[in-house]
């Protein structure tokens, strides 16, 4: 698939003058209003969004469940095509046939002179219908029958079954910090037979549940059943016994209700009963693009499969994505052409273990090695402060479009606040597999509510609680959008590499290193080249052009094509996902998880050329 070949949305080329004195001109669109340099693209698209358009959006698409391989999933990517081809993009759909089991039965009973049947259905699935796709099932678990007494496992970390014998018993779980198929793996590994979740959150319905995947991707996310490669016809497929990604223990969700009938009767014997079916799906990605006068891209996506109704996960990012698609739209009808492409995708069966996004990279790894600038992903947002995970390079970038436009929680300009980047949703497979610079935008605290995630309640009469005015998601659009649009239109890619290495040297030094000559005497190359890259703007006789090019490839170089050590698939050898949280990031993690002297060289070595690749990258920014 090339994406300049798939789709494109039509916008002629028009003549291009000094930066800041450009006139964006598309002689097809006569008497259109003409957009006349930056500060007029910037005022144009800011005034898109709106809180009415985000409202009507949402409430298409969230108006029933639509989990990833059903056939409402489906009608949900033709709804979002039909709502971007009124506005005049043509789009396509990428289809790809993995290994995604769905639910035949689930039960479990809790033995006694009277035995107890504990549901395995929320209230809020009723109004749906009885499917056992609306049932508290978790992606990816195993098939089976388990018996034996209950435990309370705590949040299941391994101190906390270190201090209990599980082999062969029930572990009742409560979500909390860790990932779930972290938890997982940790009563697996301690011999336990099943696992049953529940959700203990004082602010979430007690009758409510949260599903979710099970998937051991902190080895890697995808389909399963061919990994490092797309799942196209024809690909030789593993057999589910043969990977090691999934769990082989029945696993179940419970509300917390349920848990309180559970709880009661720790100690007694409990039967639980999964039943999976075996089942290859279809999956679809929506893929569409602007094209640019270059075929370097920056990449926007987010995800469209969900739980249940998904107003808020996914749709709240589904929305923000379209309200930055209406304002693209105005822009290439005003004559607008960005220097770079723009690509709009929405992924497939994220919730299932992050499939869709990850079979797309995987497929076109060699464009999005010489071509891919940047990877912005929407999961989903909720009215809060403006949160964005990954990416050091481009954090000053990010502060300075941010800046102009109004957070209306506060009335004051966007202020992000950064974090690492770990694993969890569409940028995974961007960043750790491919080294494609990654940003998660996500919110923090505010007056938006969210309780009721991954649950039949997360619904279009919820949302109202996240999205006061629904006024909050059309401003995360204009500044998310904004820095996408400014990056795509760059003279010179705004990279900081020199951040990057202050990051790197950040993380060395928490984990308190004997010998960092390599390292340091390396970071200080870095920190040259990421200089010169800086200055490229002020320099008389310099090349810009080869400088982007430079930029563009340069976070390549923290890829080793052997990958981290024992997890081969991730290959970002200056972050990597917590195998032990499963969720969260893990800087310099061959260094982190060394525990001999041998693997401590060999690790620091790697680092060590790692840096020196993107260092030498950077050295046509001369």
């Amino acid at each position: 698939m090339r994406w300049l070949v798939l789709v494109v949305i039509v916008a002629a080329c028009g003549g291009e003058k000094k930066p800041k004195k450009r006139v964006y001109e598309d002689a097809a669109a006569a008497g259109a209003a003409r957009v006349s340099g930056d500060a007029d693209r910037d005022k144009l698209f800011l005034s898109v969004p709106t809180a009415k358009a985000v409202e009507g959006v949402i409430e298409r698409l969230s108006a029933k469940p639509h989990i990833a391989g059903t056939k409402p999933n489906e009608e949900v990517a033709k709804e979002i095509m039909r709502t971007l081809g009124r506005m005049g993009w043509k789009l396509g759909t990428q289809q790809y046939d993995v290994y995604l089991p769905h639910p035949k039965k689930l039960s479990i009973t809790l033995r006694g002179d009277k035995p107890v049947e504990i549901a395995v259905t929320e209230p809020a699935a009723a109004r749906y219908g009885d499917e056992t796709v609306f049932h508290n099932w978790n992606a990816y678990a195993a098939s089976g029958k388990a018996s034996g007494p209950l435990v309370d496992g705590n949040v299941g970390t391994p101190d906390d079954l270190k201090s209990l014998d599980v082999k062969g018993k029930v572990v009742l779980l409560r979500y909390g910090p860790l990932y779930r198929g972290a938890q997982v793996a940790h009563a697996e590994r301690a011999g336990a037979a099943a696992v049953i979740f529940y959700p203990d959150e004082p602010e979430r319905p007690r009758d409510s549940v949260q599903r979710g995947t099970v998937l051991y991707y902190w080895q890697r996310p995808g389909d399963p059943l061919t990994p490092g490669v797309a799942a196209l016809p024809g690909v030789p497929r593993k057999q589910p016994a043969e990977v090691d990604v999934l769990p082989k223990i029945p696993v179940v969700n419970v509300s917390a209700n349920e848990a309180d009938k559970l709880r009661a009767g720790i100690g007694r014997v409990v039967d639980v009963t999964v039943e999976m079916d075996t089942e290859t799906q279809p999956i679809r990605n929506v893929i569409a693009i602007l094209e640019g006068k270059s075929k370097d891209a920056v990449i926007l996506g987010g995800h469209y499969d969900a739980w249940g109704p998904g107003a808020v996960d996914p749709h709240s990012g589904t929305a923000t994505l379209i309200e930055i698609a209406r304002g693209l739209t105005a822009l290439t009808k005003a004559g607008w052409r960005p220097r770079r492409t723009i690509v709009l995708a929405f992924w497939d069966a994220e919730e299932p273990g992050i499939v869709g996004s990850t079979e797309w990279v995987e497929e076109n790894a060699d464009m999005l090695r010489a071509n891919a600038v940047a990877y912005f992903n929407i999961d989903s947002i909720k009215a809060g402060a403006l949160v964005v995970q990954g990416a050091p390079t481009l954090h000053e970038h990010i502060r300075a479009c941010s800046a102009e436009v109004i957070d209306p929680i506060t009335a004051k300009p966007f202020a992000p606040t950064f974090m690492d980047l770990g694993i969890g949703s569409d940028f995974t497979a961007f960043l750790h597999h491919a080294g494609v610079a990654s940003l998660q935008w996500a919110t923090g605290e505010g007056p938006g509510k969210y309780h009721v995630w991954h649950s039949m309640l997360d619904d279009f009469e919820h949302v109202t609680t996240t999205h006061p005015a629904f006024a909050f998601i059309p401003a995360y659009a204009a500044v998310m959008g904004l820095c996408a649009i400014r990056l795509a239109d760059a003279e010179y890619l705004p990279f900081d590499y020199e951040a990057t290495a202050d990051w790197i040297a950040a993380a060395l030094t928490k984990l308190a290193l004997g010998d960092r000559t390599k390292l340091d005497a390396a970071l200080a190359k870095l920190r040259d080249a990421a200089m010169r890259a800086k200055a490229m703007p002020t320099k008389a006789g310099g090349d810009p052009a080869k400088c982007n090019a430079a930029l563009v490839v340069a976070e390549r170089g923290f890829l080793d094509p052997d990958g981290i050590v024992g997890r081969p698939w991730y290959r970002h050898l200056a972050t990597g996902p917590d195998p032990s949280n499963g969720y969260s990031a893990l800087l310099v993690p061959e260094l982190a998880a060394a525990k001999t002297d041998r693997a401590l060289r060999s690790a620091s070595d790697r680092l060590a050329a790692a840096i020196e690749r993107v260092a030498t990258a950077l050295e046509p920014c001369r």
